[in-house]
């Protein structure tokens, strides 16, 4: 059983098919404080097969993705982690069906989502 807040190692890290790059931690809340205040860095979280997690921290966004996004199709399975604190939301939407050119539809999801959203946190 890995050490409650040790840093993966670099073999750990080839076993869990885990992106280049980033801080790995075995559980949530060492990674969370390597982090701090900071406003740049990305936090994740990568299932491994056992459907259990792994965190990682990205000293930010665009690092993050590149690493991710340099793997295979069917390697990722990186999760954003949702800290305690003011965040920004993101959806990660899939997309089946006929190309949307004018991403109509995508913008009409956009007015709806903001209209629910004026509706439930009006004062």
């Amino acid at each position: 059983m890995p050490e409650k807040g040790k840093k993966l190692s670099h073999k750990a890290r080839k076993q869990l098919n885990l992106p280049a790059g980033g801080s790995w931690y075995y559980t949530r809340d060492p990674m969370l404080q390597e982090m701090g205040d900071s406003k740049t860095a990305l936090p994740v979280g990568w299932k491994k097969p056992n459907n259990k997690f792994v965190f990682g921290l990205y000293p930010t966004r665009e690092e993050a993705y590149n690493s991710i996004f340099s793997m295979e199709n069917g390697r990722r399975q990186a999760y954003e982690v949702i800290v305690d604190k003011p965040c920004h939301l993101y959806f990660d939407l899939e997309w089946e069906g006929a190309r949307d050119e004018e991403h109509a539809k995508i913008k009409a999801f956009i007015q709806t989502l903001y209209q629910c959203c004026r509706q439930v946190c009006s004062d």
